[in-house]
């Protein structure tokens, strides 16, 4: 075995580039693509949803503070007009 030119002398292993890992390196690529294309669409899933949130968080502040404003022209305007 050691005189096999298929194996690395230091580990046994074969070289990366040796034509009997081709179809496992095509296939581990293509694993590992598919993982990052879930990922990032994942990722960019919950970006969208954090900015959603975050949209209505300011709505939402903007419209309480619309509504403390008009409360308080409300009650301004009921006092002005009392006999």
């Amino acid at each position: 075995m050691a005189d096999d030119p298929l194996f690395n002398a230091t580990d046994g292993a074969l070289p990366p580039d040796h034509p009997l890992l081709a179809r496992a390196q095509e296939a581990l690529k293509k694993q590992l693509l598919e993982n990052k294309k879930r990922v990032e669409d994942e990722f960019r899933a919950k970006q969208n949803e954090l900015k959603v949130r975050e949209g209505r968080s300011v709505l939402r502040s903007v419209l309480d503070e619309r509504g403390s404003q008009l409360h308080a022209d409300g009650k301004g305007e009921a006092g002005d007009h009392r006999c």
